[in-house]
């Protein structure tokens, strides 16, 4: 007999019928101590693991901080992290007024028509303030000679 419901949960067919968001809320917080100033932050190991093969390793592996269930990562951002956990838990992430992505965004809701520079995406491009050339009303219309 599992000592757990959540082991019991994981090692029955229960764990195939059971709503991606209840496995979420069974499966064990994972902390992550945050950047210089040491923020922790505790996230749900089903959420962050699933997010690639290394972060699966770290959570769920044999590592030391996966045995532990916290591993530190002081070159990163806190902001950074929160928008990637926010992202792995909702498939998207806000964007903080001022930063430099905000302005991203809004150089390019202005812009009418993104421009690619050597293979960089449209955020890296100069916006030109030459307006297109006008186009013809129809196609069928002849150009004038």
């Amino acid at each position: 007999m599992p000592a757990t419901f959540e082991e019991y949960v994981l090692s029955s067919t229960l764990y195939e019928l059971t709503p991606p968001s209840y496995r979420i809320l069974i499966s064990r917080p994972f902390k992550f101590i945050i950047g210089p100033d040491e923020v922790p932050i505790v996230v749900h190991e089903a959420v962050l693991a699933e997010q690639s093969p290394a972060l699966a390793a770290l959570m769920r592996g044999e590592m030391a901080e996966s045995v532990a269930g916290e591993s530190r990562w002081m070159d990163v951002d806190k902001g950074i992290f929160i928008r990637f956990a926010q992202f792995a838990y909702t498939g998207d992430y806000l964007i903080s007024k001022g930063s430099t992505a905000q302005a991203v965004v809004e150089a390019e809701s202005l812009s009418q028509e993104p421009r690619v520079l050597n293979g960089w995406g449209s955020s890296f491009a100069p916006r030109s303030s030459v307006a297109p050339p006008a186009s013809r009303t129809s196609a069928l219309e002849p150009e004038d000679e």
